[in-house]
């Protein structure tokens, strides 16, 4: 089973390792200068403890490998499947053009989806799994998923610029 892995992954850990130290330092700066209560200054410190490792973990999460193979599709993490959904059980693959900052132009995202479970939203792993066009052998990824819909009869639904349009590949 190939597992195709997001471009430049150690460099948003390392942005998102960034962005919860700066939190942690402004909040533990701000308790040794007195300039808050120390009710509010460990409200601060826990409120910025808590909300960086939560951007940690689903930074981490949505940037786990895509692995597809006869049977699923699934995320692994650090050599563990911590996600699949079953050929089988997929209802519907939905792709959408979003701005990637990270490469400066619009990318293709795709949500294939679990029977009963068509949102495009939510924590990872709520009966849905998301990855874009930006992990390495792309091509051989989205060949892979179009035979995998070819032959489960998956169907495919495109959203640009608003409009929905059915079809049967990505």
């Amino acid at each position: 089973m190939p597992n195709y892995r997001y471009k430049g992954m150690g460099g948003r850990l390392a942005f998102l390792a960034g962005a919860a130290a700066l939190g942690v330092t402004i909040a533990v700066v701000s308790v040794r200068r007195g300039q808050f209560t120390p009710a509010l200054a460990m409200f601060l410190l826990a409120y910025a403890l808590v909300f960086g490792a939560f951007f940690f973990v689903a930074g981490i999460l949505w940037s786990s490998d895509i692995a597809l193979d006869e049977q699923r599709i699934s995320r692994v993490l650090f050599g563990h499947c911590w996600q699949a959904i079953p050929w089988g059980q997929v209802a519907l693959v939905r792709v959408v053009w979003l701005r990637d900052p990270q490469y400066q132009r619009r990318v293709r995202a795709f949500y294939v989806h679990r029977s009963g479970d068509l949102r495009s939203w939510g924590w990872p792993g709520q009966g849905r799994i998301f990855f874009r066009e930006t992990v390495e052998n792309a091509q051989d990824l989205l060949e892979q998923l179009n035979h995998y819909i070819r032959l489960h009869r998956i169907p495919v639904e495109s959203v640009q610029d608003g409009v929905k349009t059915a079809s049967d590949h990505v």
